[in-house]
């Protein structure tokens, strides 16, 4: 697990990963996003939950962090949607992303950061106290960030990460 000390980061309260993104995991997730192989979310999320249950974290709902209406529409599903019900039996979409920001493929960690800021609301008043927020790969770590302040500010006290790969 990343701890949240070595995250730089103040709303997460650990993440854990599965792989680091090298050619195979990177793959994996692309054939699973863009070549609409959805077989592969529920293999990949298999992995995931495999791993989730190395540590001692309790939570109470899986909480997919969320795509653009625009993209999922486009791609016609969201995969963190797809690895969330893998992992977990309850899963609530609470979180939308109000912007269509750019793709953070290309963008460096500062870009990144400004990219994402404020781009993500509750969509329905929650009452959680542990929740995992699930995504398929964490690069700088500001998607999960800023979708853990949302659920922090909502008055969630826990907030775990659960991807399937970590890039640089």
């Amino acid at each position: 697990m990343v701890h949240s000390k070595c995250l730089r980061k103040t709303n997460l309260d650990g993440v854990i990963v599965v792989a680091h993104y090298n050619k195979y995991a990177k793959i994996l997730i692309e054939e699973m996003k863009y070549n609409l192989y959805f077989a592969l979310s529920a293999e990949i999320g298999l992995l995931m939950k495999r791993k989730l249950l190395e540590y001692d974290i309790n939570y109470e709902v899986a909480i997919p962090v969320p795509l653009h209406k625009f993209k999922e529409n486009y791609r016609g599903f969201n995969q963190a949607e797809l690895l969330s019900k893998a992992v977990s039996a309850r899963v609530d979409n609470c979180i939308r992303r109000t912007k269509n920001t750019k793709s953070q493929v290309s963008l460096n960690r500062e870009e990144r950061i400004k990219n994402l800021k404020d781009v993500f609301e509750l969509k329905h008043q929650i009452n959680y106290k542990s929740v995992l927020l699930v995504d398929d790969v964490m690069t700088s770590g500001s998607t999960l960030e800023e979708c853990a302040k949302v659920l922090k500010n909502a008055g969630v006290e826990k907030v775990y990460g659960l991807v399937f790969a970590r890039g640089d």
